[in-house]
């Protein structure tokens, strides 16, 4: 009787090891499988299959803190590693490529998920030396538990910021310390140009600096040319509080910084508060220096194509909502990845610098000097422009626009 007993626990022990592992097995598949799939990057993907598959793992990793029969190593490896893809490949994406780390921490839980399926399917004694209760077991499970849900938070944060700078590129970095910005100059035949990375909030000393510097006498008594950035509103489709800055300047407040300053110094009102129609560009604004010249170099909203407009005005109103909620839980619609990502780098970056490119053609010849302080998410792309035309990087400056432990 105890033999049969034996053997039925066996049998029992197997089966439930053999469905989990299988379980486990099919979810790796199906990630591994949606994120190879996604042509772009994998910051916008929306398959999902990540997010089932994390919701299975931890109800999983609940069960495995009571049942001794089911591995740790296994489930407390499988949920590290889910952890890892909702991050979009944290740690992996400080050093790599976003889409590039998410796919090997996916090819490395269905390794793992086959393993297991193995391991159950061959391992009979193996099984069966595991009880079904177990104390110890219990204990420690529950401490792992514990340690992956404090670190889930930090690390999801870590992974999204890291993806947000590999696709913006070299122009902003993240550390522990905070939040740098670079400045790159290029230079050819005696001209040089100052690609400035920007973002719309920051520490005040960051804007002051930068003001002063672009409204300084340019060297050797020549002539500098500031093209800037602020699309304009012929039609009014902007959000309100995001047209007139209210709403970086509430993010600011929120996270005790400043939202981004006006850099000339003759021009008092907001960068964000609508300017001329960008296609037919206005006059050159006055400056108390002569030897400074201000223009706008972005486009006109409405001049972008009506699907990315409406995309973008609905992103816009959440992003500008004071509703929390709204923003965690935002109703745009049926949104994929591959418009969102469409929108990012085909309207937001690449039609915006064909205007900002065609602006420095048409207007950078007799200056010395031209200052470029665009977002940093538009200045890889006018690296790549502006090495094309022959310019050649002759320095590079860091500066700190964010410091996490001021």
């Amino acid at each position: 009787m105890n033999s049969e007993s034996t053997i039925s626990g066996r049998g029992s022990k197997a089966s439930f090891n053999i469905a989990v592992a299988l379980l486990l097995t099919l979810l790796a598949a199906w990630i591994t499988w949606a994120d190879f799939s996604h042509p772009g990057d994998l910051l916008f993907q929306s398959s999902p299959s990540v997010m089932v598959t994390a919701l299975v793992t931890s109800l999983l990793f609940l069960l495995g803190i009571i049942i001794a029969a089911l591995p740790k190593r296994i489930i407390v490896g499988a949920n590290l590693l889910i952890l890892s893809r909702v991050a979009l490949g944290f740690p992996l994406n400080v050093w790599l490529e976003t889409s590039l780390a998410a796919r090997i921490i996916s090819v490395a839980f269905l390794i793992l998920a086959f393993t297991y399926l193995c391991m159950s399917l061959g391992g009979m004694q193996w099984i069966s030396a595991r009880p079904w209760l177990k104390p110890l077991h219990s204990v420690i499970a529950f401490a792992a538990w514990l340690f992956i849900g404090i670190i889930t938070l930090p690390v999801w944060l870590a992974g999204y910021a890291y993806g947000a700078q590999n696709l913006i590129g070299d122009y902003a970095g993240i550390s522990t310390k905070g939040i740098d910005l670079t400045e790159k100059i290029f230079e050819k035949n005696g001209r040089k140009v100052h690609l400035v990375g920007m973002m719309h909030i920051g520490d005040d000393s960051y804007y002051t600096g930068l003001k002063e510097r672009v409204n300084a006498i340019p060297e050797a008594g020549g002539k500098r040319l500031v093209l800037t950035e602020g699309v304009s509103d012929r039609n009014n489709v902007i959000p309100e509080d995001f047209a007139n800055g209210k709403t970086y300047e509430r993010w600011a407040k929120l996270l005790g910084i400043e939202a981004q300053k006006e850099l000339n110094t003759t021009t008092p009102s907001p960068p964000t508060i609508p300017i001329p129609n960008a296609s037919t560009p206005a006059p050159d604004e006055p400056t108390t220096n002569p030897l400074v010249t201000w223009q706008n170099a972005d486009i006109d909203v409405s001049d972008l194509k009506p699907d990315h407009l409406q995309l973008l005005v609905k992103l816009l109103d959440v992003a500008s909502s004071p509703d929390f909620t709204k923003m965690v839980n935002p109703d745009v619609g049926n949104v994929t990845g591959a418009q969102l990502e469409s929108l990012f780098k085909d309207a937001l970056i690449g039609t915006r610098n064909d205007a900002l490119m065609k602006q420095y053609t048409e207007r950078a010849e007799g200056f010395q000097e031209v200052y470029i302080p665009w977002g940093a998410a538009h200045l890889p792309d006018m690296e790549k422009r502006l090495l094309a035309l022959g310019y050649l990087q002759t320095d590079e400056i860091i500066r700190p626009i964010i410091k996490f432990w001021k």
